[in-house]
């Protein structure tokens, strides 16, 4: 019952106040009290913070649970489903040998229960050799076609990557260590593409390894993003191809004196359509969002503009996510406005033009980070951010000149949460959003500021976290990091209160899944 109570205090309070529709937030007409699931406030709205009537929505409203993985610090973990419905959870702990020579390693947790336990089903040599014993940037993903698991770390010398994968749920795993693009390579992600004619001719002859797709595994190179292709299903890569370079040419001719032109080269993660083939790579440039783009199985790259304007650019974020559904409509997803809002765009044709942002934030919601979208059937998405309603937004960690805070009970007092939204109609002008929260409002996934990685005590959520599907039955889930933990759910607990990270998913358990029947096999 407290609970309930908490959540329907913080849900009125989501609407306090008012702003315009390019702002984080509008106030709700009168009478227009979102639902509670849950225990989870359900706001339904229109892009702009326009709150609707619940019965809008065109389907069931979202619910979502919190389910606790590991104890491990698990900063920037992803999540992956297989087709029998195995959940794969990476958790990052710094535990590879002792004092300053301590490495971080990852642990790869299996829940076959729906959530209910975890078990360590790393990468591994007979059941008894770790194949990944350290792991620079962990990451997991599942092909939704053939519910093959891919397990990638990057090793210390940030040159190489292990790429492991499995068929059989993580009973077993085939580990190639010599996944190398050009280095120096940071922030890799690993995902699958159709084949076309050209990497079936260039798909060497092995029998070990008959897939049916191309893996692509794409990683920032300092001065530019590239992506290396195994036509062989993990055994044999290509040579990397560049996407984005990490200079703006363009400013860099215009005005050589200048530090705007140096754009950096990290991405968001790659995707790839099912439907017509084409790959999206989406980040943001010199504060235009962008997109690469291949539409012959990452052999050329297009870049184009998704939208560029002061309201669009991030605050320091590059993630920019992107995905298609299953009539092919590409969506991108990024927070704009300096953080406090976040954005979805959509193009119809391979990425070639995109349509006009639409704020898609939640209403009351102040700042915004981290990112993370899906696509299911035909108009259906979701996706994720970290959030907080705090007045204050983003300037609640501000200090004055002495190095006291400005807003000491705010800061004090401030939380955030783990939001999910989702829309049925997302390929339409004015699409009908639902928003609620993985956790419970009272027990929230960081107290105080959340700048930059948004560290606590003890670990923190780092560059990303992720949202996917059961490919057999769209039911959605999240990955987060939970920095609130142990007293810091407590009633009393405030921004002072110990704080120390957990992995953690969110679950849907209620509402529309993204899918009708079973995703695409090859």
């Amino acid at each position: 019952m407290r609970s309930l109570l908490v959540a329907l205090l913080v849900a009125s309070a989501l609407f306090a106040g008012c702003a315009d529709s390019d702002g984080p937030g509008s106030e709700a007409p009168e009478g227009l009290d979102p639902p509670v699931i849950q225990g989870r406030p359900v706001v339904v709205h229109r892009s702009g913070g326009i709150v609707v009537p619940a019965a809008e929505f065109l389907g069931e409203l979202p619910a979502f649970t919190q389910l606790n993985v590991t104890t491990r610090i698990s900063g920037e973990p992803t999540i992956a489903i297989s087709r029998t419905g195995a959940v794969f959870y990476p958790a990052i702990d710094f535990d590879v040998g002792a004092g300053a020579t301590t490495l971080p390693s990852t642990k790869y947790f299996r829940s076959v229960d729906g959530g209910a336990t975890w078990e360590d089903f790393s990468p591994n040599l007979a059941n008894a050799v770790d194949t990944h014993p350290t792991s620079f940037d962990p990451y997991v993903y599942s092909d939704p076609t053939t519910g093959r698991v891919f397990a990638l770390d990057m090793g210390p010398h940030v040159a190489c990557n292990k790429v492991s994968w499995s068929d059989d749920d993580g009973r077993t795993w085939l580990t190639r260590d010599g996944a190398c693009p050009t280095p120096v390579a940071d922030h890799p992600s690993i995902f699958v593409a159709p084949a076309n004619a050209m990497t079936e001719v260039l798909a060497p002859n092995n029998p070990l390894s008959p897939y049916p797709h191309t893996i692509f595994l794409c990683s920032n190179q300092i001065a530019d993003v590239q992506c290396s292709m195994s036509p062989d299903g993990g055994f044999t890569w290509l040579p990397s191809q560049p996407v984005f370079t990490g200079v703006d040419s363009q400013e860099l001719a215009e005005d050589p004196e200048s530090i705007d032109w140096l754009c950096g080269a990290l991405t968001g993660h790659g995707h790839a359509s099912f439907v017509d083939g084409t790959i999206y790579i989406g980040r943001s440039y010199c504060g235009r969002i962008m997109a690469g783009i291949s539409r012959d199985g990452g052999l050329n790259w297009e870049r184009v503009i998704i939208a560029d304007g002061p309201e669009y650019a991030p605050r320091g974020e590059h993630d920019v996510s992107i995905a298609t559904d299953l009539d092919g409509t590409a969506y991108a997803l990024w927070t704009g406005l300096n953080g406090t809002t976040v954005w979805l765009s959509a193009s119809k044709d391979q990425g070639a033009t995109w349509s006009t942002p639409l704020n898609v934030t939640m209403p009351g919601v102040t700042a915004v980070k981290l990112p993370s979208l899906v696509a299911g059937a035909s108009g259906r998405i979701a996706w994720q951010y970290v959030g907080t309603t705090t007045p204050s937004g983003w300037a609640v960690g501000a200090s004055d000149d002495s190095g006291e805070p400005e807003h000491p009970e705010e800061l004090l007092n401030a939380t955030w949460n783990a939001y999910v939204g989702m829309s049925l109609d997302a390929a339409s002008e004015d699409p009908v959003l639902a928003t609620t929260t993985v956790n419970a409002l009272d027990q929230p996934v960081k107290r105080g500021a959340c700048e930059g990685r948004c560290f606590g005590d003890v670990g923190g959520m780092y560059d990303f976290l992720d949202i996917d599907f059961d490919p057999l039955t769209g039911r959605l889930w999240t990955a987060i990091v939970d920095v609130c933990t142990a007293d810091c759910d407590e009633p009393w607990a405030d921004a002072d209160t110990f704080e120390r990270s957990f992995g953690a998913v969110g679950k849907q358990v209620g509402g529309t899944f993204l899918l009708d029947e079973p995703y695409l096999t090859p």
